[in-house]
């Protein structure tokens, strides 16, 4: 995939735009922000910005590494590959919302860990993560079938502390967590929004829905009480140098807005782009000439700060 980016002037000089914000373009319409329901591309980089899972991928580290987002430290796995301890950070809150008491965000919990499974189990929500699990945690099983009010091996060891017991062995289990599928949702907001909750989404993410058409345009702005991330302090051999290390340890976001527009036609998209009104683009075939003569890049694109990857 090529994909290109700029912030531009009048005059081509590379500038950080006057807002500070990311507009990009997709190709077909979000059909879902509902994590445990979607399994498509353009849902996922949606919902991404409301909701967050238990770990991610390193920003910068190859090849890929786990890291820790909602957990304390990457969950462990016993030496049978049967029992996975999970530790959450403390003080990490869900967004402001009307379906929590008094409106203000509750703390994440153990316990929402536990409702994540229940949610993906249950035969109503239908969701594409179950075979993940099926077979896998003890007593999942059984609550799907209506056998069991919980899932049997799931522990709440405290509020921030819990096991998970695993049928047999399953080594690879903890990169589920990295699963954008798997993102941590309230109980509460399921509960108040229920079949609406796909276009209500309510998580611990670092952006706040501010404006949701998923057949047009969303728009998300960011979340002012979101404190548990920070820029990586550590990358790849030589990231320092590409400049890739000079914001290491703030806090994150650092975007104020993003905006993701369903541009469905090529032409459009690239105009668009070429227009400086969105951030990044693919190249539409019939435009691979103009801006990759000979396979390099345009000079008239190099002078704007356009990036070819």
């Amino acid at each position: 995939l090529m994909i290109f980016t700029a912030a531009c002037t009048k005059k081509g000089e590379v500038t950080a735009p006057k807002e500070n914000k990311y507009r990009i373009a997709v190709v077909a319409k979000i059909p879902s922000l509902d994590p445990y329901t979607s399994s498509d591309v353009y849902s996922s980089e949606a919902f991404g910005l409301f909701y967050e899972t238990l770990v991610q991928y390193h920003y910068l580290k190859r090849p890929l590494t786990l890291e820790p987002l909602l957990a304390a430290k990457v969950p462990e796995i016993s030496k049978d590959g049967k029992l996975v301890k999970i530790s959450l950070k403390k003080g990490v809150f869900f967004h402001d919302d009307p379906c929590f008491e008094g409106g203000k965000g509750r703390e994440f919990k153990s316990s929402d860990v536990a409702f994540m499974f229940e949610r993906i189990a249950d035969k109503k929500t239908n969701s594409p993560m179950y075979g993940s699990f099926e077979g896998k945690v003890a007593g999942i099983d059984a609550f799907r079938k209506g056998d069991a009010k919980t899932i049997s091996g799931i522990k709440l060891i405290d509020d921030y502390n819990l096991e998970i017991h695993l049928t047999k062995p399953s080594p690879r289990f903890v990169l589920n967590f990295a699963d954008s599928k798997t993102a941590i949702m309230a109980r509460e907001c399921v509960a108040k929004y229920a079949d609406n909750i796909s276009q209500h989404p309510v998580g611990t993410g670092a952006y706040l829905p501010n404006q949701l058409n998923l057949n047009q345009k969303i728009v998300a702005v960011r979340n002012p009480n979101y404190k548990h991330m920070t820029y990586p302090t550590e990358g790849n051999k030589g990231d320092a140098e590409k400049g890739l290390l000079a914001d290491a340890g703030k806090a994150l976001p650092f975007i104020e807005r993003i905006e993701i527009e369903v541009i469905v036609e090529d032409q459009p998209r690239w105009l668009k782009f070429m227009a400086g009104e969105i951030e990044a683009s693919s190249v539409p075939k019939d435009n691979f000439s103009s801006a990759l003569p000979g396979g390099k890049m345009a000079p008239e694109l190099v002078a704007r700060g356009v990036q070819h990857f």
